[in-house]
């Protein structure tokens, strides 16, 4: 019986290889769908928890709607002395952040495929980390994530136009820096300013966004959040780091979320077509070996094994071309993904430090290349 279903199987390899094709196809999109937003999802998920580098609470107000990360009213500077004030805390800093936008020399707007263009404050209590050069001190003075200065071409101690709220300046750039361990950013550009100079080109004199927080050594950073909310009014909410860099990461996993769900509803049509296909194309061999069925049976094969080898033969079938299906799965994410960095919009990568060499060097058009 074996024998014959083997022999089965090779004398209609066309309609079977069609029939695997279509399971082929079906399995690829399924797997690739998750295999691209599981990546996507880790790596911005990776990229907004650095964020929180070396900072153990975050203070900021409470948002009128749920999740509203971005909506959040601006908080007085002078909350500063009394978080300070609270046993256990070690270090504090104001951050204010906006929008600021590199130019490059050719006079280029840079911003990698409508990817955010953040500007932020840089003070003790930051997950920035120098690379080249040093933090920004002063008025006129501007730092760059590693990965765009790399990209473009910048260096340390040149000229750089920047596009803020109000008109574009030119500012010294003094230094790169890295995002707690990670250099590159992929699609999203930071610039960096000292916190009196972020909040006069931010529009934000005498308030900030949020303060970062550091606890001593050996102090609980649960217990301490508890003494600062309960030094502060009502108003302001006191979160651990980890669920800061959470919750501004809601708004790109609800992205991707929307998605997944866009791509699988693709990839349901598909399987739902093929399903038809495969069924269709099994009612035909099946009918087609009505005479070979009957002439095993005649041979002494029971009902049992004639229905066994046909399901044999579906089964080795769909075994093989979803094996096949998640492995071109695999290889269609992967190839989406370059796709994305074609497209100027790469994904972040992970590096094991800032202090190695260079991952791979970007084209000047923000693309990546090995």
């Amino acid at each position: 019986m074996w024998r014959a279903t083997t022999r089965g199987l090779l004398a209609r390899r066309l309609r079977l290889g069609l029939t695997a094709l279509a399971v082929v196809l079906g399995v690829a999109f399924v797997s690739g769908t998750f295999v691209l937003t599981d990546t996507l999802r880790h790596a911005f998920d990776g990229l907004f928890a650095e964020t929180v580098s070396d900072v153990d609470l975050v203070v900021w107000t409470r948002s009128p709607f749920e999740g509203a990360a971005r909506q959040r009213e601006r908080l007085p500077e002078s909350l500063l002395d009394t978080i300070r004030a609270v046993p256990g805390v070690e270090a504090v800093e104001g951050v204010v952040q906006g929008d600021a936008q590199f130019v490059a020399p050719d006079g280029e707007a840079i911003q990698h495929g409508g990817a955010p263009t953040f500007g932020i404050s840089w003070g003790d209590v930051s997950p920035l980390r120098i690379v080249d050069g040093r933090r920004p001190e002063r008025d006129g003075e501007v730092a760059m994530d590693a990965g765009t200065a790399a990209g473009r071409g910048f260096a340390v101690g040149q000229r750089v136009r920047v596009l803020l709220q109000g008109p574009a300046e030119e500012l010294t750039l003094v230094g790169t820096f890295s995002l707690g361990d990670r250099v590159d950013l992929g699609p999203v550009t930071f610039a960096a300013f000292d916190l009196e100079t972020a909040q006069r080109v931010f529009a934000a004199e005498g308030v900030l966004d949020l303060v970062n927080v550091r606890a001593e050594p050996g102090a609980d950073p649960v217990v301490l959040g508890d003494l600062v909310a309960s030094a502060l009014p009502g108003d302001y909410e006191v979160l651990p780091a980890r669920e800061a860099a959470d919750e501004r990461a809601r708004p790109v996993r609800e992205g991707l979320a929307f998605l997944e769900g866009a791509l699988l509803g693709f990839a349901g049509v598909g399987l739902f077509v093929g399903a038809f296909i495969i069924f269709n194309t099994f009612s035909i061999l099946v009918s087609q070996r009505t005479r070979e069925l009957g002439l095993l049976r005649a041979l002494g094969a029971s009902r049992p094994q004639v229905v066994g080898s046909v399901l044999a033969e579906a089964a080795a079938l769909g075994a093989v071309a979803s094996a096949v299906g998640l492995a071109a799965g695999i290889g269609l994410a992967r190839l989406l993904l370059r796709l994305l960095d074609r497209l100027d919009f790469a994904v972040p990568g992970d590096l094991p430090s800032c202090s190695d060499e260079p991952w791979w060097p970007r084209s000047p058009s923000g693309s990546s290349s090995p």
